[in-house]
């Protein structure tokens, strides 16, 4: 809770999650839902970008592109 009072957010997804989109996306490029989860994995950096403090640790991700 200190960390959203701190910065009013922080990224919306577990390393683990944005993994299972990403590998996900890597089986399913043309599904109707690709889209969709594009878009989510968008938002997901665009929150690790915005917030400099996460709530998970990033640090062994190999597409968590923060700083």
């Amino acid at each position: 809770m200190e960390l959203l009072q701190k910065q009013q957010g922080f990224e919306p997804f577990c390393p683990a999650a944005q993994s299972d989109i990403e590998t996900w996306l890597e089986h399913n490029p043309n599904n109707e839902h690709a889209k969709e989860m594009r878009e989510l994995l968008a938002m997901q950096q665009q929150s690790l970008q915005k917030y400099p403090e996460h709530f998970y640790d990033w640090s062994d991700h190999k597409n968590a592109n923060v700083g």
